[in-house]
């Protein structure tokens, strides 16, 4: 035992015993955990060739749309899913370095994001679209559209449209402000006629009445009055005396006998004449009082006349004076208004003229057409009304300062009130004719422009005869009914991404010209802004006009270029129709169409109008109001767009500008525009997947472009499995090992965009 420790031979092999082992435990183990990591490696590779496997079975008909799709059922994908998986991690015939296994309870596939959802259908479009759609086209009109100045035209005619839209409602609030202080004028002059006719009239009975009074006063006409019925009353007792004493001798007269002798007859006969004489002489100035006491009860009456006629003729020159006031007043204010507008409308003008860029002999001629007042128009309008409130106090204050039935100062009242009257004359000659020229050229304007808007109007007309090229039957009701509704294919679509799919709003030609008319501009104006820069939108419009039917398809020169479309538009249930669906949403083909057809119009409107207007040849340029001009362009504008509806629904071109003669478009490039017009991609796709479904029967809630699969596999473990477990739980490494396999799962997704 001592020699044990005491001698040096074999301890190299000792030594090496030492150390080998534990290399070799090492290497052992690092070989499990190399072949564990290729493993896992395996396992990825055919779990990524097992979902690649399962993809390819993508359906054919929705490829026709270019679109890729995997018709999910649970039955059947899972199963192949998991053949496959199984086939690829077995490996072929032979020895097997690792070993693999699948572990069926952990491996699965399961889709994730299907054609349903709209981003992923739009993602798939763009794909599809990014090399097909024809980006030439709108640079090509882009370039000719800014080379040409098209643009600049357009601009320029949505600027005038408004422009003219806003002078027009300024003049036409100027023109009633102006109404208005011609009817305070007009009231004004006849309160003065009126109450100078009445002053008039009472003038000269006054002048009369004053002449009749003279200049005695009140109180010595009443005591003269009194005097002369006292003197009436004390006659009166005279006489009645005098007729009781003549009594009173008749009757002594009637007793004589004869007995008394001749003298008392006599006597008596003296007594009654001294009696009589009396009486007819009290008689006599009876009558003269009399008469002179109806004299003075007349001069009485007269004054009470006169009193009253003066109280009445100042009281009414004070009340003429006080509706003037007022009227004035009123006049003044509706004057200060107009002349307010007119600032707003020459701003306005100055504003157009300041932004306009136009060059052409017609815009020069446009500016010209102010129509507007120069600003001291309406201080002369003021100052000349102002002279009748103050002739009228003028004549107040004298009437004030009149003295009773003083017949030398009426002379200066009459011709206080001839100054008034002439004023009065004056004013209402020379502002009534004023009033009748600035009449006549409303007058005239309304009527113009009522001409062209019935123009418009017939075109209008036409247009709406036209909009629909539908021939509605009972199946294409219950196409449309499939499509939407609350339980129909869009209703689905729509509660599955959980967005709405509302239809745009819908420019329509209007039954009024000037709407339509303003609605053409502003499309002009979109149009215009939108080219400047271009949209995502485009893929997604050119794939509905690409892969779906519309009003023309099948007509015109690119007919046989349309026939060859793989989605065989020509075969949809919807015949000619569904681009126009796809663009509005409604539930009928007339609606759809219809849409479509005014909303071109509108544009081609639009820019008709702008065209005419920048031409100098055009009856828009001798138009006698800014206003007029865009009416006789419109009207003009309106038949041109006419004919190139017709033009365009037949299957053929027009020039989309006059100045592009060579560039033309067809029905199925002013839908390109229509689409660019209406930028709503949520709803264009929910209808899209709608239309989807109705033309190839499939159902895209359960057509899955995005899955994700799972494989769950097993190795074996060479060398040390109790030793690798027993490394496990020190949570280096996550073996998983079980009865000397070392367990696994991993995850991988595929999508086809």
């Amino acid at each position: 035992m001592g020699r044990f420790w005491k001698h040096t031979n074999g301890s190299a092999s000792v030594y090496l015993m030492i150390v080998l082992v534990p290399i070799f435990l090492f290497q052992a183990l690092f070989a499990d955990l190399i072949r564990l990591q290729l493993a896992q490696r395996e396992n990825e590779l055919a779990l990524k060739a097992a979902l690649r496997s399962v993809m390819s079975r993508y359906d054919r008909t929705l490829a026709g749309y270019g679109l890729f799709g995997l018709r999910w059922e649970e039955s059947g994908s899972v199963p192949l899913y998991l053949d496959y998986l199984n086939r690829n991690l077995a490996g072929g015939e032979g020895y097997r370095y690792l070993d693999l296994q699948m572990e069926q309870s952990g491996s699965g596939i399961e889709p994730v994001y299907t054609l349903a959802n709209p981003e992923v259908l739009k993602r798939q479009i763009v794909q599809e679209m990014k090399l097909k759609a024809p980006v030439e086209f709108i640079t090509e009109l882009l370039d000719k559209f800014q080379k040409s100045k098209a643009d600049q035209a357009m601009s320029q005619a949505k600027l005038y449209s408004d422009s003219m839209r806003e002078l027009e409602k300024l003049h036409w609030k100027r023109e009633e402000a102006l109404d208005k202080a011609w009817e305070k004028a007009q009231a004004m002059l006849e309160h003065v006629e009126g109450a100078g006719a009445t002053l008039s009239s009472n003038l000269t009975r006054l002048t009369a009445l004053a002449g009749q009074i003279g200049d005695r006063t009140e109180e010595q006409v009443l005591a003269a009055v009194s005097d002369a019925e006292r003197t009436i009353q004390s006659l009166n007792e005279r006489i009645r005396q005098l007729q009781q004493s003549m009594l009173a001798l008749s009757m002594a007269m009637a007793s004589l006998t004869g007995q008394e002798g001749p003298g008392a007859a006599e006597s008596l006969m003296s007594a009654m004449s001294a009696v009589q004489n009396e009486l007819n002489a009290a008689s006599t100035l009876l009558s003269e009082q009399s008469a002179n006491l109806a004299k003075l009860k007349q001069t009485l009456a007269d004054m009470a006349e006169y009193a009253l006629l003066f109280a009445s003729s100042k009281q009414l020159v004070s009340a003429t004076e006080q509706k003037l006031d007022t009227d004035y007043r009123a006049l003044g204010a509706a004057l200060d208004q107009a002349e307010e507008l007119q600032g707003k409308w020459l701003a306005e003008l100055e504003r157009y003229r300041a932004a306009s860029t136009a060059d052409s002999q017609l815009s020069e001629n446009l500016l010209l057409m102010t129509s507007a007042y120069d600003m001291a128009y309406f201080s002369r309008y003021k100052t000349e009304a102002a002279r009748i409130p103050a002739a009228l106090h003028g004549l107040a204050l004298r009437w004030a300062e009149q003295a009773w039935w003083n017949t030398s100062q009426w002379s200066k009242v009459a011709e206080e009130l001839q100054e008034l009257s002439a004023f009065s004359a004056s004013f209402k000659s020379s502002r009534a004719s004023l009033e009748a020229e600035r009449q006549a050229r409303n007058d005239a304007a309304r009527n113009e422009e009522e001409q062209e808007r019935q123009k418009i109007g017939n075109s209008l007309a036409e247009i709406r005869k036209a909009v629909t090229g539908c021939s509605t039957g009972s199946g294409e009701i219950a196409l449309y009914a499939k499509l939407g509704g609350p339980d129909s294919l869009a209703a689905k679509y729509s509660a599955y991404s959980k967005l709405a799919a509302a239809p745009p709003g819908v420019n329509r030609p209007a039954a009024e010209a000037d709407t339509s008319v303003d609605l053409g501009m502003d499309i002009i104006g979109k149009f215009s802004g939108f080219l400047a820069g271009l949209r995502d939108e485009l893929f997604i419009n050119e794939y509905a006009l690409d892969k779906f039917n519309y009003r023309t398809w099948g007509k015109g020169e690119a007919a046989p270029n349309e026939g060859l479309a793989r989605s065989k538009p020509g075969e949809h249930p919807l015949v000619r129709q569904e681009a126009e669906y796809l663009l509005y949403g409604f539930n009928s083909c007339d609606l759809n169409l219809g849409a479509a057809y005014g909303e071109m119009f509108l544009l081609f409107l639009g820019i008709r109008t702008a065209e005419a207007l920048m031409e100098p040849s055009s009856g828009a340029a001798g138009a006698v109001a800014p206003l007029v001009a865009l009416l006789k362009a419109a009207a003009e504008g309106a038949v041109r767009a006419v004919q190139d509806m017709h033009t365009l629904t037949g299957g053929g071109a027009v020039s989309l500008f006059q100045k592009l003669g060579a560039f033309k478009v067809t029905y199925k490039d002013m839908l390109r525009v229509i689409f660019m017009l209406h930028p709503n991609q949520t709803s264009v796709l929910i209808r899209m997947q709608a239309l989807l479904e109705l033309n190839t029967g499939v159902d895209l809630t359960r057509t899955t472009t995005y899955v994700q699969g799972t494989s769950a596999a097993s190795v074996n473990m060479w060398f040390l499995p109790g030793v690798l477990k027993a490394i496990e739980k020190t949570g280096a490494f996550n073996l998983d090992i079980e009865e000397g396999r070392s367990r696994f799962r991993q995850t991988a997704v595929y999508a086809y965009d």
